[in-house]
């Protein structure tokens, strides 16, 4: 992606590639996976949202992770990923997925890169009744804001909404 240089992205890309890193992985562990394609847009990118797949387990790793980032010197927005490359072939392999395009920056403030990881997060919300195992089959775990501003991890499990701090607290 040659954007350097360039102060506007003016069309839609996608771009789909294979990478060494074996899956599951943790939300942490799919970061840097897809860091290295972020900054190939532009090293001014900021952090608006992580979510899982829906294959997220007790461990907190799962084979689908998305990040959605915003480069407000490009003008642009982007979805990377980590995905199954092909489940016939290997159920371990993934491919870096992007999708990059024309956006207006958001005027809330970035998610910081330094969250607390998805295994830490699904044994807290475990222990408030989250089952990961028998729980809803279409449960994610996503970064996102309340109403009163704060930044949490949160899941849905049979119509019911769960959620931890997306950064730790002091005292941890």
């Amino acid at each position: 992606m040659g954007w350097f240089g360039e102060s506007k992205v003016t069309g839609r890309s996608r771009d789909r590639v294979p990478t060494a890193t074996p899956g599951p992985l943790t939300a942490r562990g799919a970061l840097q996976v897809v860091l290295p394609v972020v900054e190939k847009v532009s090293r001014g990118y900021q952090l608006r949202l992580v979510t899982s797949g829906e294959d997220i387990g007790a461990d907190g790793r799962s084979l689908r992770w998305e990040f959605v980032f915003e480069f407000p010197s490009r003008h642009a927005g982007g979805v990377f990923g980590v995905e199954p490359c092909d489940m016939e072939e290997s159920e371990t392999a993934l491919c870096i997925t992007s999708e990059i395009a024309p956006r207006s920056p958001r005027s809330e403030a970035p998610l910081p890169l330094e969250f607390r990881d998805s295994p830490e997060v699904v044994a807290e919300m475990a222990k408030a009744g989250v089952d990961w195992v028998a729980g809803s089959t279409r449960m994610t775990l996503a970064s996102r804001r309340t109403p009163d501003g704060a930044l949490v991890w949160s899941t849905v499990m049979f119509d019911q909404e769960y959620s931890v701090p997306f950064v730790a607290t002091s005292g941890r």
